[in-house]
Formats: C-alpha cells, sequence, structure tokens
C-alpha cells in the first residue's frame, strides 16, 4: 500500500517495506504533488 501525504508546501510518498527482514515504513518527499505521483506509481508496480 502507498499513500501520498501532504505535509506543509512538500508531499511525502508512504509505504511499507522490508529492510535486513524487518518491516519499516519509508517515507521519501518531494516538491510538488506531480512528482510524488510518478514516484508512487513506480512503488506501486514493485
Amino acid at each position: 500500500m502507498v499513500s501520498i501525504v501532504k505535509r506543509g508546501k512538500s508531499y511525502s510518498v508512504v509505504y511499507s517495506t522490508y529492510i535486513n527482514g524487518a518491516h519499516k515504513q519509508k517515507w521519501e518527499a518531494y516538491r510538488s504533488e506531480a512528482e510524488a505521483l510518478r514516484r508512487k506509481e513506480i512503488v506501486e508496480s514493485w
């Protein structure tokens, strides 16, 4: 599941991943909603 969260003037893409066998939540910040939407599509295609 991938979500976009507006934080102030930026947008964050939030998704779950496994790092070294541990479940983690990953946050990636982008300046525009369009950039965040492109990244969301990439992450969802995994």
